[in-house]
């Protein structure tokens, strides 16, 4: 994350950072990101990240430690970042069509 925030990634209105209290300032100059969405500070990180240590992990791992960390961290970094810009993608899904048809929602 924070070689990421560095050229500005979590900057993206659907982009979303797990620790953003840990990652530093974009060295790039900022983008002005057009307003697609009502203001909302939804981050969902946390409980992304608490279902998949909790519920997904033990049902794919095995116990014990195979030694596999540098990979395993990798895969479930990949994993996370997926989840999040998925979920947090969808925020413009909601809003896209509750614009498009806001007396049906």
């Amino acid at each position: 994350e924070r070689s990421h925030a560095r050229v500005r990634r979590y900057t993206a209105p659907d982009e979303h950072a797990f620790f953003p209290q840990r990652i530093p300032a974009p060295a790039l100059p900022l983008i002005e990101f057009p307003a697609l969405l009502h203001p909302c500070n939804v981050n969902l990180n946390a409980q992304i990240l608490q279902v998949y240590l909790s519920k997904v992990v033990p049902a794919i791992c095995a116990p014990g430690d195979d030694e596999q960390h540098g990979s395993s961290v990798v895969a479930d970094v990949n994993v996370l970042q997926a989840i999040s810009k998925r979920v947090h993608y969808g925020l413009f899904v909601a809003e896209s069509k509750f614009r498009s048809q806001p007396a049906e929602y």
